[in-house]
């Protein structure tokens, strides 16, 4: 759980102002390093969709809103990492994607882990 960086409480996810002191939060995860994005989503779901598919694979990530991000415009919604982890983000982004086969044996693999 997040922890409000003036009275060191702890904060609900996604919380904007701390319920105890009043201070400001920033609701993004931590990400360490420089931000870099590594992904200009067309639609709320891609990016989505993006986040998990990093966060599976243990890459904190980012989704800003449509005209919040870096480089964003009123349509675009970035996907933002760590720059360290930048170069790891996007192979896996544009990794094709799993076959039937491959698909069916990871989910065999998975279920052999329990």
């Amino acid at each position: 759980m997040p922890v409000c960086p003036d009275c060191k409480r702890d904060v609900p996810a996604n919380q904007v102002v701390c319920q105890s002191c009043g201070a400001a939060l920033d609701p993004r995860p931590h990400i360490d390093g420089d931000p870099v994005v590594v992904l200009h989503a067309t639609s709320q779901e891609e990016a989505t969709s993006a986040q998990a598919a990093l966060e599976a694979e243990g890459i904190p990530a980012y989704v800003a809103p449509p005209g919040v991000g870096v480089f964003a415009d009123e349509s675009d919604i970035e996907v933002v990492v760590s720059a360290d982890l930048a170069d790891d983000a996007v192979a896996i982004l544009n990794a094709p994607p799993l076959s039937d086969e491959e698909f069916a044996a990871a989910a065999a693999q998975s279920g052999s882990d329990e």
